[in-house]
């Protein structure tokens, strides 16, 4: 759901108001390819935060029979899962 919030959100953004500025910014338009480009270097960052976000969530410990869960016998760490929001948002965008 975060990626495609970003989507709706970012590309009215980026088309009103990023792209017109890095134009204005440079002095020539901003090619295709060069979207492309930036595209790319958001998804590895992406990549990246998602990477920080399951180390994390391997150094931490592990929670032990928590209330009335159905998911006995499945180790689950301390980490949130809302944390996956940032690296969703960022392929999205």
């Amino acid at each position: 759901i975060a990626n495609c919030i970003a989507i709706i959100v970012c590309i009215p953004l980026f088309d009103r108001y990023l792209y017109p500025f890095i134009e204005r910014v440079k002095g020539s338009p901003f090619t295709v390819l060069q979207k492309m480009a930036c595209g790319f270097i958001v998804t590895c960052l992406a990549m990246i935060s998602a990477a920080v976000i399951e180390i994390q969530r391997r150094q931490a410990p592990i929670l032990e029979g928590q209330g009335d869960s159905n998911c006995s016998g499945y180790q689950m760490s301390d980490v949130s899962v809302f944390w996956m929001i940032i690296p969703f948002f960022l392929v999205g965008v």
